[in-house]
């Protein structure tokens, strides 16, 4: 999307002049079922601008791309306003991203040799459902507040399953290192599928 004049001008201000500011973080915020995030939630905050000599993306070696900022002799500097997020509008787009993340995210744990935990398995679902309801303050959010933490607990507990679905499977000698990535491949065709028959229909 376009940047505003006044934001540009915004921006210009607090970085032209200034070559030690190597990239600036601004304020995500999401929508969700037609309604933005409370304003008191906390927002998550991510360098969305960077000098390009001093910054990379990394949209290979993350599960959600990210920023390598090299600030040596440099910072980092917060800027105001906000990026409105629509990635997550809907309960179904949410949990069909769920499934995919995690299953991405459980790939790259194990790869790293990050195996499953017992103890998170049993401990993840809750500690990051408070974490999202109460810390971050979705809670001020309503029920799309509180729908959106057990969406995130949720995240957070499929990627734990999924690491111990994959050792289990690679023990009993199944499908091995293959079954996340396969199983996801078959649920994206699924819904690919779905999808064409309701076009059909409709």
């Amino acid at each position: 999307y376009p940047l505003r004049r006044q934001r540009q001008m915004c921006i210009r201000d607090r970085t032209e002049d200034d070559p030690s500011i190597v990239g600036a973080r601004v304020r995500i915020r999401d929508w969700f079922i037609g309604v933005p995030a409370s304003k008191v939630s906390r927002p998550i905050r991510r360098v969305r601008l960077f000098r390009r000599e001093r910054g990379r993306f990394l949209a290979r070696e993350t599960v959600h791309e990210s920023v390598q900022l090299d600030t040596d002799g440099g910072r980092v500097v917060y800027l105001p306003g906000w990026i409105e997020h629509f990635g997550v509008e809907s309960v179904a787009l949410r949990v069909e991203k769920i499934n995919r993340y995690s299953t991405y995210r459980a790939e790259q744990d194990l790869a790293r040799g990050k195996g499953p935990s017992a103890l998170k398995l049993f401990t993840v679902f809750p500690l990051r459902f408070l974490k999202s309801y109460l810390l971050r303050r979705a809670c001020f959010s309503g029920r799309r507040g509180l729908i959106q933490s057990v969406a995130n607990a949720y995240y957070a507990f499929l990627i734990e399953a999924k690491k111990f679905e994959e050792r289990e499977l690679g023990r009993s000698g199944g499908m091995g290192g293959a079954s996340v990535s396969s199983q996801a491949r078959a649920g994206d065709e699924e819904v690919g599928q779905d999808r064409n028959q309701g076009d059909e229909r409709g």
